[in-house]
């Protein structure tokens, strides 16, 4: 998998980004955010939103259907982890100091690819710092969290499970507890 990585470090750049996150088109479509200092992810309506903030983190979601590339990326992905399902990426970009969430678990197995810069992400009681051309694997409900120490453009790429999966865990989780 490093090959591979190395392949798609330039699918997407700082400048490509901001073209898309400063876009009509995104702002329309509802898929980028800022992490506000609270760890609250936040709609971005309009261009002012991104421009008013000094040092955001933004994160653009659907990354899967902004180019070919990354869309083939999480195919290749998917086949490689064999993954029967859905794959969705987003794109973070942060600057050193940035806000983030605050620890939290995702659903699905998680892949992290830094494509510029380094992000630090607390897990398992560790800081992991992965640089341009690293990934990590987040596994299913593993407790974890960002840190932004320095600059970093980093996609995510989820394997997620189906909706009724997800829907059928949570009943069984309510049912155990009742």
């Amino acid at each position: 998998m490093a090959m591979l990585v190395k392949n798609w470090l330039n699918v997407l750049s700082y400048n490509e980004f901001y073209e898309l996150v400063l876009s009509d088109y995104a702002i329309q479509q509802r898929i980028v955010y800022v992490i506000d200092n609270q760890s609250r992810q936040v709609l971005v309506e309009s261009q002012s939103d991104l421009l008013c903030e000094t040092t955001p983190t933004i994160k653009v979601e659907q990354m899967e259907r902004y180019n070919q590339s990354i869309f083939h990326f999480g195919q290749m992905l998917a086949k490689d982890v064999e993954h029967d399902g859905p794959v969705t990426c987003h794109a973070f970009r942060s600057y050193a100091g940035s806000p983030s969430f605050t620890e939290h678990t995702d659903p699905d197995d998680v892949y992290l690819y830094v494509l510029e810069g380094q992000k630090d992400i607390e897990m398992y009681g560790k800081v992991i710092t992965i640089t341009a051309g690293d990934k990590l694997f987040i596994p299913a409900n593993t407790v974890h969290k960002a840190i932004n120490t320095n600059e970093c453009l980093m996609l995510s790429f989820a394997m997620e499970n189906y909706i009724q999966m997800k829907v059928n865990n949570e009943l069984d989780v309510l049912s155990k507890n009742y």
